[in-house]
């Protein structure tokens, strides 16, 4: 032994590049064969938040921190009466008191409110006089070593057209348009068996249900994910479609509702405390009628290291509103089961029998006259105030806006419910990019007779591609070779973009709908595939009767 040891020491020294070379031979031979770099992540392995990519909310109120301040929320504001609404939760009851405060630790009580434990954010609304010289807000824990925590968000103030107290009790209540995205329509949560498919390339895995909800918000699945070091940016297509579907037979009925695209690197994002994972998907929905969530690895080169696993159940008759299905080529397959899934729906805020869109306020300012304001939150939930979703729409996660690609029938339109008539009304965006198609705004009273909106143009200076520059925000950052076609050189540019600011007035009294149609100018002879705009916000002056 101590001769082989001598003899195997000469051999590395005197043929050292030959030594190596065999070592990394081996070592490529281990990667390749899964028993270096493979790494399994399992949903249990992921139980209580373990792998969860979510960063934790962090209270404005606690124990360790009894005072919140919001800064200059009066600066330059005249003296007067005001309405501050903001949203809170809490894990205990309660009482928070609210002051008026300076720099100079100047303070004015403003009012207080007990709030009660609940998992969603409530609405608060508080009426107050703002004399001068204050600029900022302070909310303040009554106890301040109990271990309730409070979050807080989305303050805001409204100056009224009052002058006493007296008129105070003679405002309306603040409507605010409040959409749930948390109601478990569907679902089926047996987890024992697992679900090998997609380890065979150009496989399209998935659920088909049965809709018992006019909205989709989310679906959850249970996944685990088998990876190496360098799974790639390719990536998976999570779909939603309407299908045909008797227990024995499935076919694809239509076009891709919804879809959302991830690859094995930023899946974790999706990560539930709980393991599984929640994807937000959007899209109206017809009830009692069946659709089917897939995901599709056509695009995913996948390997025996690099695949994913659903998990579910093997039981038949665990879901009985459809079944968990497999497709491969043209041939679809319904297989003995059902995925583990949970089916979000929505619900909307309706006051007076019409719908409220997500975060909209309407407000009484006093004396017969009141304020509507909505604006887009940046955010998936934005696809739900739509009333109609065309093929190709999508939210991008990296512009943060909603985007539809430039086809003979994309639009997406809102109805704009204000229950009191308009006096009038404002809509103000901007087109996303220049170099995107451009950007048709039209709006009606009635659905019928259609005004196209005048815009502004401005200028937008940038460094992109000039061709097909709107690709990547439909990609999520994928940076396979399927896009190459799609990029040409860089280039610095300074090209015009639109910009909407116009005031609609109703020519007929009592108008309190109006619809908005937003689509691609047919004009627009760019190479440009898609549309879209930003900051859209929509307000009015209401008559308040």
């Amino acid at each position: 032994m101590k001769n082989n040891l001598i003899k195997m020491a000469i051999f590395i020294k005197t043929e050292r590049r030959v030594f190596f070379a065999l070592v990394f031979l081996f070592l490529v031979f281990l990667i390749n064969q899964g028993l270096y770099t493979k790494n399994k992540i399992t949903s249990q392995d992921c139980m209580d938040g373990k792998c969860s990519a979510l960063v934790p909310e962090k209270p404005q109120l606690s124990r360790e921190n009894s005072f919140y301040y919001i800064d200059d929320l009066f600066k330059n504001r005249p003296s007067g009466y005001y309405r501050l609404t903001f949203q809170e939760k809490s894990n205990e009851t309660e009482k928070i008191i609210l002051k008026l405060n300076t720099y100079s630790e100047k303070e004015s009580f403003v009012g207080e409110l007990t709030v009660n434990p609940s998992g969603n954010f409530q609405n608060q609304e508080i009426f107050f006089f703002l004399p001068e010289g204050f600029d900022s807000l302070l909310f303040a824990k009554e106890n301040s070593d109990s271990d309730g925590n409070i979050f807080i968000k989305e303050a805001g103030i409204s100056k009224l057209n009052i002058e006493s107290e007296k008129e105070l009790v003679l405002l309306k209540k603040t409507v605010i348009g409040d959409t749930k995205t948390d109601l478990i329509r569907e679902s089926q949560l047996s987890a024992d068996y697992i679900y090998p498919w997609l380890k065979e390339s150009k496989t399209i895995l998935g659920q088909i249900f049965r809709s018992s909800d006019e909205y989709i918000s989310a679906v959850s699945f249970n996944i685990d994910i088998n990876k190496n070091l360098n799974p790639g940016s390719r990536q998976y297509v999570l779909s939603l479609r309407k299908v045909k579907y008797d227990r024995e037979n499935a076919s694809f009925d239509g076009q891709i509702i919804a879809d959302l695209a991830f690859s094995a690197a930023s899946i974790e994002k999706y990560r539930q405390n709980d393991g599984t994972f929640l994807f937000p998907i959007y899209g109206m929905l017809e009830k009692n009628a069946h659709y089917l969530l897939s995901l599709d690895n056509s695009k995913v080169s996948v390997d025996k290291q690099n695949y994913l696993e659903f998990k579910g159940s093997k039981n038949n008759d665990s879901y009985g509103g459809g079944s968990a299905i497999i497709k491969k080529e043209k041939n679809i397959y319904i297989i003995d089961g059902d995925l583990y899934f949970k089916i979000y729906g929505a619900e909307f805020h309706q006051e007076n029998g019409v719908k409220i869109l997500n975060g909209a306020k309407i407000e009484d300012s006093g004396k017969g006259m009141g304020k509507y304001s909505y604006a887009a939150k940046g955010k998936f939930i934005d696809l739900l105030d739509l009333e109609i979703s065309s093929p190709g729409m999508g939210f991008s996660e990296d512009s943060k806006v909603i985007t539809a690609e430039a086809n003979d029938s994309a639009s997406f339109n809102y109805t704009v419910n204000t229950i009191y008539p308009i006096g009038k009304m404002n809509f103000s965006a901007t087109q996303l990019k220049a170099g995107w198609k451009k950007v048709s705004v039209k709006y009606s009273f009635n659905q019928e007779n259609w005004f196209d909106m005048p815009f502004s143009e401005g200028i937008e200076s940038r460094i992109d591609s000039i061709d097909n520059m709107d690709n990547s925000e439909n990609s999520d950052n994928d940076s396979s070779v399927d896009n190459a076609t799609d990029i040409s050189a860089e280039t610095t540019a300074q090209e015009m973009i639109q910009v909407f600011d116009f005031d609609i007035i109703p020519t007929m009294k009592e108008i309190k709908t109006v619809y908005f149609k937003i689509t691609y100018n047919p004009n627009d002879e760019s190479k440009a595939h898609s549309f879209a705009l930003k900051n859209l916000q929509i307000t009015a002056d209401l008559k308040m009767k």
